[in-house]
This record gives structure tokens, C-alpha cells and sequence, in this order.
């Protein structure tokens, strides 16, 4: 205790320097002895001392320019001031967590209001959206391909990120009207443009995440490939169309997805027998045989007799043109 007041009576002339130069009240100063006698040795006192005062200055002149829109929390931030010039730090702790916690209640409610602004956005955007695929049906029956590709594209720009399916749908829809320009009025530079948009709805659907989905878009890459490779003179094409189908079959087994199963095994005969056709020997045209008459059963089992005739003639010319080698 001797030790403290010596101390005490050596730091008497830095305090009156303190309290003039930074303004300092006798209260705040009791308190900076309270807090040095807690927390430190006398030793260290003079230049402890200094510290706490500048932090104490400091502090007083953030909160006097700390800005908050919230009214309530101003004044709490001015009570806080007054209670910290005072040397009243624990009123001053109080005072600045209810200015926090009021603070902390403003943003929650700012973040709500956000939500539901972009929940209204998001809403809008998707029924825009729609409008732009309405546009693109109406193009799709004056047989206008081109335009509804393009307006299909352009309602998948419009739908968020939280609706990625969505969005994967409009670029199916793109694909098709895009394959349908191809099939229905020749336009080989419609294919090349096909057959990049299915190759990047593929690579937008994992396997391990949507697999039947990843597999109809593999069928329907199948398909535009196969198209263009019946157009062209070599076969390069046309093996990454049964390539595409192999993949698609991966998935579309036939317990899983019987009819499916049936559709892309019929696409994948007419591929191999394309190529068997311009191949010697035969066992492209025998795969290719196989693979129709999978198709043909399986609709002979779900009693789907409209087909029996397309099948049945598929499978007679597979075999004229194998007794032919």
C-alpha cells in the first residue's frame, strides 16, 4: 500500500498534464487508479497510465462520431459516451450491448426484407420467363425453329439460380426446336448448333445426380448426332452417336425404364445399321438387329401393337441386308 501512494504522489503532476491536455474528469481519472491498482504493478503505472488515457480519449471520440440510423441506438450511444467521460465503464458496457443487439435487430429485419424482395424478384423473373417460352410456342407452331430457339434461350437467361432446373428445361426445349430445324427443313448449320447444346446439357447434368435425366439428354445427343451422320459420307459421327447411346442405355435399363429402354435401343439399331451399311461384314447389321428386335419386344409386352409393322419391316430390311454379304 506504501508503494501504491508513493506512486500515487509521483504520478500526481502527469494526471493535472492529463487532465488539461486530454480533458480528462476527476471521476474518469478515480477510475484509471481503480483499474491500475487491479490490473497492474506500481512500476508500470506512469506509463500504463498513459495509455489508458489516450484509449480513454479515443474512445470517446469514435462514439461522438459513430454514425447508426437507428435513433434508439444513438442515444444508447450517447449514454455510453457520457458514462465512459464519467469513468462508469460497466454502465457504458451496457449501454453499447443494447445499442449492439438493436443494431443486430435492424440488420434481421434488413435481411428479410431483402428475402422477400428477392423472393419477388425471383417470382418475377420465372413468370418472365414463361412469357418468353409462350413466345417461343408460338413460333414453334408457325414451324418458325429459329425463333423459338431463341426465345427458349432467352427465357433460360431470364431464371435464377435457384431454379436450375427450370432453366435446364427452356435449354432442352432450345435443343429440340433447333434439332426440329434440322429434321423438318434441312438445315445442316442447325445440327452443329444442336449438337453443342445437348453436349452442354449433358455436362449441366451429372450422371450421379439426375441420371435419367443425364440419360435422355445423352438419347437426344444420340439422335443429333445420328442425324448428321447419315448426312455426311464418313462414320465418325455416327460412332459418337452409338457411343451416346451406349451411355444413355447405362441408365435407361430396361427394369428401370422399360419403354425408354425400348426407344433408345431402336435409335441405337438405326446407327448401327447405318454404319453396317457402309462397313463390310456384318456384325454391325447383327447388332443392329438385336437391338430393334429388343425395342419390338418390349412394346409387344406393354401390348403396344401400333409398332408391329414399322418393326417388323426395320428387321426384314436389318436381314436382306445381311443375306446380302
Amino acid at each position: 500500500m506504501a508503494d501504491q501512494r508513493a506512486e500515487r504522489q509521483s504520478l500526481q503532476s502527469e494526471l493535472t498534464a492529463l487532465e488539461v491536455r486530454l480533458g480528462i474528469t476527476d471521476q474518469a481519472l478515480r477510475t484509471f487508479f481503480l483499474i491500475l491498482e487491479r490490473e497492474v504493478v506500481p512500476e508500470q503505472w506512469p506509463a500504463r497510465l498513459a495509455e489508458i488515457a489516450l484509449r480513454h480519449k479515443q474512445a470517446l471520440e469514435r462514439l461522438a462520431a459513430l454514425q447508426t440510423e437507428d435513433p434508439q441506438a444513438r442515444a444508447l450511444i450517447e449514454q455510453a459516451r457520457s458514462a465512459i467521460e464519467a469513468g462508469d465503464y460497466s454502465e457504458a458496457e451496457g449501454l453499447l450491448d443494447q445499442a449492439e443487439q438493436l443494431e443486430l435487430a435492424g440488420i434481421r429485419a434488413a435481411e428479410e426484407l431483402l428475402h422477400d424482395v428477392q423472393t419477388a424478384i425471383e417470382r418475377r423473373r420465372l413468370s418472365a420467363a414463361a412469357v418468353r417460352a409462350e413466345q417461343a410456342e408460338v413460333f414453334l407452331i408457325q414451324l418458325r425453329y429459329p425463333q423459338a430457339a431463341e426465345r427458349f434461350s432467352a427465357a433460360a437467361e431470364l431464371v435464377p439460380d435457384s431454379s436450375a432446373e427450370e432453366r435446364l428445361g427452356y435449354l432442352d426445349r432450345r435443343a429440340d426446336a433447333l434439332y426440329r430445324q434440322v429434321g423438318e427443313k434441312g438445315d445442316n448449320a442447325a445440327i452443329g448448333e444442336a449438337i453443342r447444346a445437348y453436349r452442354d446439357l449433358v455436362a449441366q447434368r451429372p450422371r450421379e445426380r439426375v441420371p435419367l435425366d443425364w440419360a435422355m439428354t445423352q438419347n437426344n445427343l444420340g439422335n443429333a448426332l445420328q442425324t448428321l451422320g447419315q448426312r455426311e459420307s464418313g462414320t465418325a459421327r455416327l460412332e459418337e452417336a452409338v457411343q451416346a447411346y451406349r451411355q444413355a442405355l447405362a441408365e435407361r435399363t430396361r427394369e428401370r425404364v422399360p419403354l425408354d429402354w425400348a426407344m433408345t435401343q431402336n435409335n441405337l439399331g438405326s446407327a448401327l445399321q447405318t454404319l453396317g451399311e457402309r462397313e463390310s461384314g456384318t456384325a454391325r447389321l447383327e447388332e443392329a438387329s438385336a437391338c430393334i428386335a429388343n425395342a419390338w419386344g418390349v412394346y409387344k409386352d406393354a401390348e403396344i401393337g401400333q409398332y408391329d409393322e414399322y418393326f417388323r419391316r426395320r428387321l426384314e430390311e436389318t436381314k436382306k441386308l445381311i443375306d446380302a454379304r
